[in-house]
């Protein structure tokens, strides 16, 4: 039974990319260097902890679909779990505290260098707020990144 989930997560995570031809994520590290420059866009990373709440990873994904992808398709959607080997490095590199996830995913929105974090109740709603403000695909040249005082 354990496997069969192990199996049927692995599954989904390869095809939860929204936009439509994006190349399945192998390790972490591919994904930084598509951010960096080989796959230009906007990116939607939704880092997790597998062994976590089910029910709030599979909330935070419903609400990024929902809120975000719904109304931007192009945008590029991966998904991290940290406890796995093949993520090791991502982690590590963007200073992802593990602990953290253990409560709820934390989202990563980041276009053309520029991005922010989300964590927690509210994620998402605040991604959706903010995303047009980051992403080089929607905003205005030239127009800096809108911040909620």
């Amino acid at each position: 039974m354990k496997v069969t989930l192990v199996l049927l997560i692995a599954l989904i995570l390869v095809s939860v990319n929204a936009k439509r031809g994006d190349p399945p994520l192998r390790k972490g590290e591919q994904l930084i260097d598509w951010m960096e420059g080989t796959m230009k866009g906007t990116y939607i990373v939704m880092f997790f902890d597998q062994d976590a709440s089910a029910r709030k990873t599979s909330q935070t994904r419903e609400q990024i679909t929902s809120l975000v992808l719904d109304k931007y398709p192009n945008f590029h959607y991966y998904e991290i779990d940290v406890t796995d080997k093949d993520n090791e490095g991502i982690v590590k590199q963007m200073e992802i505290d593990p602990e953290d996830l253990k409560h709820s995913p934390t989202v990563l929105v980041a276009s053309d260098g520029r991005g922010f974090w989300a964590h927690g109740k509210g994620a998402v709603a605040e991604v959706a707020y903010k995303v047009p403000y980051y992403s080089s695909d929607l905003r205005v040249p030239d127009h800096p990144p809108h911040t909620r005082n």
